[in-house]
């Protein structure tokens, strides 16, 4: 699975994972609007939300997410990252997981 099929995939898991709402762009905006305007004129995918990087540690992952106020966002935050190590175990990165990062970025 390359890096953009595992970005999808983890997408795909975090929004299933109770509590959140939606996942946002981790890119500072510019450029996410340059890139994803780029995608566009050159019809491909715009990117994933979440975002992988491969380093000699292992692979970085971060993730900005909405939760609801139905449950503790820390609770929600800690079952997203859950999700995503079992996950990155599954893969079974060469280098192993170097980090996960889960920020909320609006809560309701």
């Amino acid at each position: 699975m390359n890096d953009s099929e595992l970005a999808r995939e983890l997408g795909r898991l975090v929004l299933e994972v109770p509590g959140v709402l939606q996942s946002y762009d981790t890119r500072p905006a510019v450029v996410a609007a340059v890139t994803d305007a780029a995608a566009a004129l050159l019809r491909q995918a715009p990117a994933e939300p979440i975002t992988l990087s491969r380093g000699p540690e292992g692979i970085a992952v971060a993730v900005k997410i909405a939760v609801d106020d139905d449950r503790p966002a820390a609770e929600t935050c800690r079952d997203v990252y859950s999700v995503l190590m079992d996950a990155l175990q599954e893969q079974g990165p060469p280098a192993g997981v170097a980090s996960i990062s889960v920020e909320v970025s609006r809560i309701g």
